[in-house]
């Protein structure tokens, strides 16, 4: 009597377990069949749009070294704003010109240990670097050379990353956009005619996008590295590319 209940447990579970995957499978294929309808035509397409930049950053610095800490900061401080001072007068407004940076740092001096095995002395510290920097944005481009070199003649003494982008990339990025859905729905028109298919409704849209990454030019390490007259600068072109896929029901 037992065994015969054992053994009808046992099947009354294989049948659920089957149900349950029977269930299961149908469940799955329905998901997959909602999500990507098995007669559908996928199309690529690609929008590019070359644009010349109209903004320009520069970062440039004042670093000071001495033994006095006030001494240094004092200098460095009447050289950064020098070199501000003279980019305003060039029309440079406060909203475009920010501090990044503003440190002391020490400067110690090192001692060889004692070769008996003894303690070994503690670095001393002789001295500070103050350092201070910002960043310029420009766009009016007749002035870079003239902005680069005259930070320098007016305190700062390390210029670097320079660099070019555009401000608005939005306007680029729809621009992009409605070539490469221009692209993408011909191409769908033109496989569904070569293939006698006839295209149903858009069933799904996604894009991406490459956003125009800013260019840069070689950096100026110190005063000595720009000299009259001022460096000419060139900002280039940039492009924005914008990748589309459309997916259509076909019939």
């Amino acid at each position: 009597m037992n065994e015969q209940i054992k053994n009808a447990l046992g099947i009354a579970l294989i049948g659920f377990l089957v149900v349950i995957a029977y269930s299961g499978m149908r469940f799955a294929g329905a998901i997959a069949e909602e999500a990507y309808p098995a007669r559908t035509l996928p199309v690529h397409g690609e929008g590019k749009v070359v644009a010349i930049p109209d903004t320009a950053r520069f970062s440039f610095s004042v670093i000071t070294e001495g033994k006095e800490v006030a001494r240094i900061q004092e200098q460095n401080t009447r050289a950064m704003n020098q070199a501000i001072d003279f980019l305003k007068t060039k029309g440079i407004s406060e909203q475009d010109i920010r501090t990044t940076r503003y440190s002391i740092d020490p400067q110690y001096q090192y001692f060889r240990c004692p070769a008996d095995g003894g303690l070994c002395p503690p670095p001393q510290i002789v001295g500070y670097v103050v350092t201070q920097s910002a960043q310029a944005t420009l766009r009016d481009f007749e002035l870079i050379g003239e902005a680069l070199a005259g930070v320098v003649e007016n305190g700062a003494n390390s210029v670097s990353s320079i660099s070019f982008t555009v401000e608005d990339q939005e306007a680029l990025q729809q621009e992009a956009r409605s070539l490469a859905l221009i692209q993408a729905k011909e191409k769908a028109d033109a496989i569904a005619q070569q293939a006698g298919l006839k295209l149903g409704k858009l069933v799904s849209v996604q894009d991406s996008f490459s956003p125009v990454q800013p260019m840069f030019r070689e950096g100026f390490g110190g005063a000595q590295d720009i000299v009259a007259p001022s460096p000419q600068i060139e900002p280039g072109s940039q492009e924005i590319s914008v990748t589309v896929t459309l997916v259509y029901e076909i019939r």
